[in-house]
């Protein structure tokens, strides 16, 4: 963790299973059963009593590839994915995304200068249901949020012994929800670069924190379970040593992992979340969409890499809407991608009749990877006109604006 210059923020995009990190708090809440209007879609349906949620300073996904053999017991939780990070890549405003489950333009964490969140998190929102919970830091606390703190007792120069230690004793006792921030792989990285002794041992040693971690959960009778997030990665710089805060992809891709104990995670199925008002309103899965009645037809996409013309099958997006939101009067629809891109169009793009639908499936099979699993097609009004420029990709999101 470091303190870098105060730049103003925007909210990360990402990839893979987890977009960004905003994904960690509603999987930490789904998990518990807590209703939450976070709209970010957990990446398990699991139902669990206990969640132990390790943050790693510093381990981005790039050093973790890089370095993988040092950490077999992460690999081994499977749920593998990148997620990305706030502007800038700091310690405060990733574990802020994380935490609370809102961008940095919500959560009030901008810079690494800033401490004072502006909405709860995962912790505080588990411990208004009645759970039990704590949050297990080093020697200061990176949020004004209420902490365990640790200091280095033995003197070997880490205090991350001592949050393990800590961590146990929260795991013997039956805490419900847990949180331990271990700092070593950062502050190694910072001081040594990504291919010194030091961050490998440092990695071995957290590596090996987290497989008994992972013995003590797999002997309980409690189900349980593990999640695992980094808050930023690091590049290195002249010296032999590293850094971040920079708009690059070796600071801004962080890394999640969870794995469940003593139950059986739920499939969860591709969805899309519809929302209104700033809140969640419906949240409908591939199967749902599926059920509903289905335009199938030939559209024409043509951007600047040619003209391709499929046969698509989709929900037409008026009946979406007014399906879960009735007759209201709409101006504009906002769909946003998987990757964090977002697209606003009139709503009467979308009005009965008009063909803008939301497909699941290209000619007769599901949308392939990249393009789906539910891809926003608009028609071109005349033949031959640009319209790939408004066939979102992987949709995730549509929120109505009245």
């Amino acid at each position: 963790m470091d303190d870098g210059n105060p730049l103003i923020g925007i909210a990360a995009v990402g990839n893979g299973q987890a977009a960004t990190l905003m994904s960690v708090a509603p999987t930490v809440l789904s998990s518990l059963n807590i209703t939450s209007a976070l709209t970010e879609p957990p990446m398990t349906r699991a139902m669990v009593r206990r969640v132990v949620v390790l943050e790693l300073d510093g381990l981005g996904w790039g050093l973790f590839q890089q370095r993988a053999p040092l950490l077999r017991n992460v690999s081994s939780l499977g749920n593998l994915s990148s997620a990305l990070t706030a502007f800038p890549p700091r310690t405060p405003t990733g574990t802020a995304m994380a935490l609370t489950g809102h961008d940095m333009l919500h959560n009030g964490i901008l810079s690494s200068n800033d401490r004072t969140l502006s909405q709860p998190t995962f912790l505080e929102i588990a411990e208004g249901t009645g759970l039990s919970t704590v949050w297990i830091e080093g020697d200061r606390s990176i949020l004004s949020s209420e902490t365990e703190l640790n200091v280095d007792t033995n003197g070997d120069g880490s205090v991350d012994n001592e949050i393990f230690g800590s961590l146990i004793d929260r795991l013997d006792d039956g805490t419900d929800v847990v949180l331990a921030h271990f700092h070593s792989i950062d502050d190694e990285f910072h001081r040594t670069g990504s291919g010194s002794e030091g961050l490998a041992l440092a990695m071995s040693r957290i590596d090996s924190y987290i497989g008994q971690v992972v013995e003590m959960l797999e002997a309980s009778s409690t189900p349980s379970m593990l999640m695992l997030f980094s808050d930023h990665g690091l590049h290195d710089v002249s010296g032999g040593m590293g850094e971040h805060g920079s708009f690059r992809h070796e600071d801004m891709y962080a890394i999640t992992a969870y794995r469940t104990f003593g139950t059986h995670a739920v499939e969860v199925l591709p969805s899309i979340s519809i929302i209104w008002g700033g809140s969640v309103m419906e949240v409908m899965d591939l199967e749902e969409l599926e059920a509903m009645p289905y335009l199938e037809e030939s559209y024409a996409i043509r951007s600047s890499h040619g003209e391709v013309t499929s046969l698509f099958r989709g929900v037409m997006v008026h009946d979406l809407i007014e399906l879960k939101a009735g007759s209201l009067q709409f101006t504009s629809l906002t769909f946003s991608a998987g990757d964090g891109f977002s697209l606003s169009l009139p709503w009467e793009w979308a009005e009965e009749g008009a063909g803008t639908i939301i497909a699941y499936r290209q000619d007769g099979a599901p949308l392939a990877g990249g393009e789906g699993p539910f891809r926003l097609v608009v028609p071109q009004e005349l033949a031959g006109e640009y319209n790939g420029q408004y066939c979102l990709k992987d949709v995730t999101k549509v929120e109505v604006v009245a």
